[in-house]
């Protein structure tokens, strides 16, 4: 790897895609917009890691049907027992909604009942949730739900407390939220 052979402090995630489309994603985190600025400029600064990175970005370009950038940034308030420490993930779930124009209050509103209806169903249930800021149409939120084995997708798909939870009028009110906020999922 380029960042490693030259020893460079910032880290990436690497993911490639079990379902969908052939793909590879690499997440890079910063605390924050002036720290991201700060390691592109000593990346441009280190002439031998320039050149190691356009000629990858060259060899790879034979092989790509396409690139996208985006920056998200991380909402702490809609995101539910976030796991930032993906070294025992194996499995990432990672969706994209694209929110209607006008209705992000109805996004907020759908995600908090999500929250609660997990919380009163007392499910091991997790995510961080980003909000695409950059790269990607506005109103698109990213979340990723990290998962060490299969097996928790077994029990995901199989539980019916967050049913339960939510009740019958809860479940309405979801349904109501989602077909209002949501335009999109990816």
């Amino acid at each position: 790897d380029t960042f490693q052979q030259a020893k460079w402090p910032t880290h990436y995630v690497a993911l490639t895609s079990h379902s969908g489309k052939s793909r590879a994603l690499y997440f890079t985190p910063y605390p924050s917009f002036d720290a991201w600025e700060k390691d592109t400029a000593a990346q441009a600064k280190n002439a031998s890691l320039s050149a190691a990175l356009d000629k990858a970005i060259v060899s790879d370009g034979d092989l790509l049907d396409g690139l996208d950038q985006a920056v998200a940034v991380y909402s702490e308030e809609m995101s539910y027992h976030a796991k930032p420490d993906l070294s025992h993930a194996r499995f990432l779930d990672l969706s994209v909604y694209h929110v209607r124009p006008g209705h992000q209050k109805d996004w907020s509103d759908l995600v908090k009942l999500v929250i609660s209806g997990y919380q009163k169903a007392g499910t091991p249930a997790h995510w961080a949730m980003f909000n695409m800021v950059y790269g990607r149409p506005g109103g698109d939120y990213l979340v990723l739900s990290s998962k060490a084995s299969m097996t928790e997708l077994d029990a995901e798909f199989g539980d019916k407390n967050f049913e339960k939870a939510l009740g019958e009028e809860g479940m309405k009110k979801l349904g109501e939220l989602e077909a209002a906020s949501v335009d999109t999922i990816d």
